[in-house]
């Protein structure tokens, strides 16, 4: 039990530190972002921005796929440390009645669990990043297309604004 309240602690902990700082920095780059291009063209920042409501649509259909996969592999995790806590706490009395191999199966049979839970996020993940990486690369060829097109015509003074 102790194990693990000890380790869900530390997972929280960790967790939030992590998340909250990737919060703020990404936060603040995008308010910058959007200052910068919107005082060199709105136009071509509201263009570009289009794909940023394609990656919302992915990431709230997948994330929810994604966090029901994590919860079972963090059930599973915390059943293998589970096991070998206990196994630890009890060393003399599983060496003295020879119960090593028993044991080492079931720790290793939940091993295996978590190893087809983390494979099975793998899927999961790649549903979620593939479209995430065609809405970029999709974005950097539409901000040079219309930027040249409003470079064309007369809308943006420098190219130099399309490149940035």
């Amino acid at each position: 039990m102790a194990n693990t309240i000890t380790t869900s602690a530390n997972t929280i902990q960790i967790s939030v530190t992590d998340k909250l700082h990737f919060l703020f920095t990404a936060i603040a780059l995008v308010i910058a972002a959007y200052a910068i291009a919107f005082r060199y063209s709105w136009a071509l920042t509201l263009v570009t921005s289009s794909s940023m409501l394609f990656v919302l649509v992915v990431y709230s259909i997948t994330t929810p796929l994604i966090i029901k996969k994590l919860q079972r592999l963090e059930k599973a995790l915390n059943t293998a440390a589970s096991i070998a806590g206990e196994i630890f706490s009890s060393i003399r009395t599983v060496m003295s009645l020879g119960a090593q191999q028993s044991l080492t199966d079931k720790y290793f049979s939940c091993v295996d669990d978590v190893q087809k839970h983390g494979l099975g996020m793998s899927l999961q993940l790649g549903i979620q990043l593939s479209p995430i990486w065609f809405a970029m690369y999709s974005s950097f060829a539409l901000a040079f297309w219309f930027g040249l097109k409003l470079f064309r015509e007369g809308h943006i003074a420098n190219i130099s604004t399309v490149i940035m």
